[in-house]
């Protein structure tokens, strides 16, 4: 009996000796003090007959404790339209935004300059589409439960624009608007996820692929009856490639947050720096029977 419960207490002990020496012989020195380089991060959107306004930050290091968003507030950001044909100063107005007095307009190319003593220039440029135009259209009730069938005509008016569009939902009883997932049957879109039957919030297509005037794609829009669809409206926008880069990136950055998938850079346009500059032109269009 002694013996049995010595062997026991032996073989208690040697087990804790083996995952000691497990610990001790895993563990290593990493050396994470490489060099870091800090960057401007500039984001900014340009709207129709809006001003132009930027965000201006700065990269934050992994090992820094300080959450908040580190605001540039000393920095010079020149504007450009065109071909030079109106150049402007940027105001400063609070939270690193800075503002312009132009207003946007159709057509319009812009090209931005951030000049600040510490960090090297940043330069971003974007172009402000025409406005789309679309129709679409009701079809029939779709494969499985309360799913509907779309089509899209969109005008093509340039061969180098990109569209996105997305399917909404809105009444007076609800708030806010809801998003509806939606799936492309067409072989011409961008199916960004790995299974093309997946769902998405938004449908990606490249006008650049397509040579015809009129551009016609069908979707599926899920938990959509025919009771439904005069609350039912797509939100159409047109981009240059770039922006398109961005949503896109944007779209399977949400999609990797989910499914376990590698982690995904998010797009960036902005030379010397980070972020993104860009412009859209959006519709909301009515769905027709």
């Amino acid at each position: 009996m002694y013996f049995a419960v010595v062997n026991r207490t032996l073989q208690i002990l040697l087990c804790f000796f083996a995952l000691s020496m497990l610990f001790f012989s895993c563990e290593k020195d990493l050396d994470i003090s490489g060099q870091y380089e800090e960057k401007l991060v500039l984001n900014g959107l340009a709207e129709v007959d809006q001003p132009i306004s930027i965000e201006l930050s700065k990269t934050r290091n992994l090992l820094d404790k300080d959450d908040e968003i580190s605001w540039i507030r000393n920095a010079e950001v020149y504007l450009t339209c065109g071909n030079n044909s109106y150049q402007e100063k940027l105001e400063y107005d609070s939270s690193g935004i800075y503002r312009s007095t132009h207003i946007a307009k159709y057509s319009e190319s812009y090209v931005l300059e951030v000049v600040h003593p510490t960090y090297k220039d940043v330069f971003a440029t974007g172009v402000m589409p025409d406005a789309p135009e679309a129709v679409v259209k009701y079809i029939d009730q779709g494969p499985g439960q309360n799913n509907a069938v779309f089509n899209i005509e969109i005008k093509h008016k340039k061969e180098n624009e990109f569209y996105i569009w997305e399917m909404i939902y809105s009444d007076e009883s609800v708030q806010n608007e809801q998003n509806i997932s939606i799936v492309s049957t067409d072989v011409k879109t961008d199916n960004i996820l790995p299974d093309v039957s997946q769902v998405q919030s938004k449908i990606f297509l490249e006008g650049s692929s397509v040579q015809s005037d009129n551009i016609t794609s069908s979707f599926i829009a899920e938990d959509v009856v025919v009771e439904d669809i005069t609350n039912v409206k797509v939100r159409l926008r047109t981009m240059n490639r770039d922006m398109y880069k961005y949503y896109r990136s944007l779209e399977l950055y949400k999609n990797a947050q989910t499914n376990f998938v590698e982690p995904i850079e998010i797009y960036s346009n902005v030379e010397n720096g980070l972020g993104i500059f860009g412009a859209f032109s959006e519709s909301v269009i009515t769905v027709e029977f």
